[in-house]
């Protein structure tokens, strides 16, 4: 749902209107609105430093549950990169509290 500045209701053909406006203006490639939202999953992964957690993400766009956004959005994890960071990590902290 999209609501204007005073909290009202906004047509649906209101902000589409307004998209076709713009990517006509620019000369972009029409895409529908909805692309902005998995460019937004796109980029929001890309970030150096994001440690892309499902969870978060799928707070963030408002999913019931992880299996609805791993089934969207699951190609953009390396969970196999994860798995071994976690490892590290865990060994790391397991020997620094051993030489404590």
């Amino acid at each position: 749902m999209v609501y204007s500045n005073d909290f009202k209701h906004v047509r649906k053909s209101v902000p589409q209107g307004r998209w076709k406006t713009i990517l006509k203006q620019t000369g972009m490639k029409y895409r529908g609105l909805h692309h902005l939202r998995h460019t937004h999953v796109a980029n929001w992964c890309s970030v150096p430093g994001n440690n892309k957690d499902p969870y978060a993400l799928q707070r963030r766009l408002g999913h019931k549950d992880l299996d609805t956004t791993l089934r969207k959005y699951g190609h953009y994890f390396d969970f196999a990169e994860r798995e071994k960071t976690l490892s590290t990590t865990a060994k790391i902290k397991e020997m620094v509290a051993q030489h404590k």
